[in-house]
This record gives C-alpha cells, structure tokens and sequence, in this order.
C-alpha cells in the first residue's frame, strides 16, 4: 500500500477529512530531511523511471543524460554511507524535506531579535 492509498483507507475508516488524514500518516511516517542535489536525483531517476536499486548505486549508464553532471561526486560519496543508503531509501518512498530550504529559513530568522506574544513573534523595534 503506498502513502495515498493508505490516506485515502484513513480518510474513510476515520470518517475524517483527507488533509487530517495526511497529517496523520506525516506524523507516524516523518519525512526525512536530504540535501538539495540528493531531491534532484531522487527526482530524475523517477521521472526516467531508473528504480530504487539502480539509484541507489549511480551508474553511469543512467547518470549520462543527468543535467547536474558536476553532482555524480557528491551523490557517490552521500550514497556511501549506510545510513544515507537508509534515509535515499526513505526519502524515495516517503518523500522528503529539503536540508537547504530549511537552513535557509533557519539563516534568514535566526538573529531576529524580539518576544512572543500569544504564540505571535513581534519584532523589536529599531530606534534611531
């Protein structure tokens, strides 16, 4: 059974709406966070329907039409690790959130000075 089917089968059983019911099945399954170049591939190899196990190793039969060819070395050396196998495993049938966005993020809030109020953030003001 894969994620939406299972959302659907929650859905009905529960008698309760599709997006609580995705929300629900993100909660027990938590998608694991990858690097940017890492989606990519995930993505290519899917919509070039190259299947997990060949993902997973890299061939250059598969990577000669990949537009990022600069990411064969990174991918080779994210992908030799055993856990990292694990988590493109994952990433690959969960989804995944992407490492860099959520630094991003993180970067561009992370010296903000202020308080919460209420659960809301107010900024402190700048006097001059």
């Amino acid at each position: 059974m894969d994620r939406q089917e299972a959302i659907e089968k929650l859905s009905t059983i529960g008698h309760i709406s599709v997006s609580y019911a995705e929300d629900l099945y993100d909660s027990f399954f938590p998608k694991p966070a990858i690097p940017q170049f890492v989606a990519d591939w995930i993505k290519y190899c899917k919509f070039t329907n190259v299947n997990l196990g060949r993902a997973l190793f890299i061939s250059d039969i598969d990577f000669y039409n990949y537009e990022s060819q600069e990411d064969c070395s990174k991918l080779k050396e994210f992908l030799g690790t055993e856990t990292n196998q694990e988590t493109f495993a994952l990433a690959w049938t969960l989804g995944y959130d992407v490492e860099e966005c959520l630094t991003i993020a993180y970067n561009d809030i992370k010296d903000r000075k202020g308080v919460m109020i209420d659960d809301n953030f107010v900024k402190e003001r700048v006097r001059k």
